[in-house]
């Protein structure tokens, strides 16, 4: 068998099928019977974040509602002594829900899958303070789950 990945500056694999992370992203791993009769692909999604901040409260709001979606609020409050110099936001949305607009950082969907970067000027979270990101949502109803910030 050979394995082979489409993007190895994501990751790598081995002779042996051992994949690397090399960095963020999204790779397909290719795994090719000897007489290239038959192939197999997965995909991989490599993503180096570390483990949550600790001193961060995050809070869903929806401000408008209507039948196939929503506009809502996101807060992310730095509960610590330190100020958060920058952050990363993971969530997750119901299944069928998609993100038609986002204000307040940049953001990648991978399935329901949700990161959101900040923005220049939502970058800095003074201890006590908070940012918003703003979003509008199209979908059926249902509120997104697994909040978490990192460090970015």
């Amino acid at each position: 068998m050979t394995f082979s990945s489409s993007n190895p500056a994501v990751a790598t694999v081995g002779s042996s099928g051992t994949v690397t992370a090399v960095a963020d992203g999204t790779t397909t791993i290719t795994v090719t019977t000897q007489d290239g009769s038959r192939t197999d692909t997965s995909e991989v999604t490599v993503d180096t974040l570390g483990a949550p901040l600790a001193n961060v409260e995050v809070t869903f709001t929806i401000a408008n509602s209507w039948e196939g979606g929503y506009s809502a609020s996101i807060a992310i409050k730095n509960t610590g002594t330190q100020t958060i110099p920058g952050w990363t936001l993971k969530f997750a949305l119901p299944a069928g829900q998609a993100i038609s607009s986002l204000w307040g950082g940049t953001y990648t969907a991978s399935g329901q899958q949700i990161t959101v970067k900040n923005a220049d000027y939502t970058a800095t979270i003074a201890p006590g303070a908070a940012v918003t990101v703003g979003l509008n949502v199209t979908g059926p109803a249902g509120t997104p789950t697994g909040f978490m910030v990192y460090s970015p």
